[in-house]
């Protein structure tokens, strides 16, 4: 009887070993598939993440660079132009709305500059002819004689007069190229055409 326990014990003991080789073999197969789901899953993170990535970056710099080119613009004196930024952060947009009343401002403030030049421009223009005349009336002796000293005085009013409508003159030509300057069309240009004309 005690034979027969033994080849029973060893029967048993050899089932167990086949039974704990295929719990092994069962968990082996098993720790093969979560790696290989977790390294899908990691490299599908992974993609997520990066297309993620580029699209915020994508939707945080376009603006950016839409709102720098803007600003180099404003730099350029370009006030006509409206600025628009409607896309990106809350941030960005307000950053948007402020350059536009920014330009705003400086538009109004360019027209105001340049309604002031031509009118002192023409306010100056009136009292300096009636200087020139006096002046030149003088010189010319229509009056009466002039004395040597009073040439000299007479002739540096003369020149004063001359530098100073020099000045107007150039304050009206300088915002005649302003105004010229804000409406320039630039385009592709035929050199031959032009050359010949």
């Amino acid at each position: 009887q005690f034979e027969i326990l033994t080849n029973q014990a060893k029967q048993i003991i050899e089932m167990g070993s086949r039974q704990q080789s295929l719990e092994v073999q069962a968990l082996s197969e098993y720790e093969a598939s979560v790696r290989e789901r977790v390294f899908y899953i990691v490299l599908a993170s992974a993609l997520l993440a990066f297309l993620l990535s580029v699209v915020f970056v994508h939707f945080i710099t376009k603006p950016i660079r839409k709102t720098g080119s803007v600003i180099r613009r404003l730099a350029k004196d370009d006030f006509e132009t409206p600025i628009d930024i409607s896309a990106g952060p809350r941030d960005v947009r307000e950053l948007g709305a402020n350059l536009e009343g920014l330009r705003q401002e400086l538009k109004h403030l360019e027209n105001e500059k340049q309604q002031f030049i031509r009118n002192i421009s023409h306010e100056l223009k009136t009292p300096l002819a009636t200087l020139k005349e006096g002046t030149d009336l003088l010189s010319e002796e229509l009056i009466g004689s002039l004395t040597s000293e009073q040439k000299e005085v007479v002739q540096l009013m003369q020149v004063g007069n001359f530098n100073i409508m020099n000045l107007v003159a150039n304050l009206l030509e300088y915002q005649k190229a302003v105004s010229i300057q804000s409406r320039l069309d630039l385009g592709d240009v035929d050199v031959s055409k032009l050359v010949a004309q």
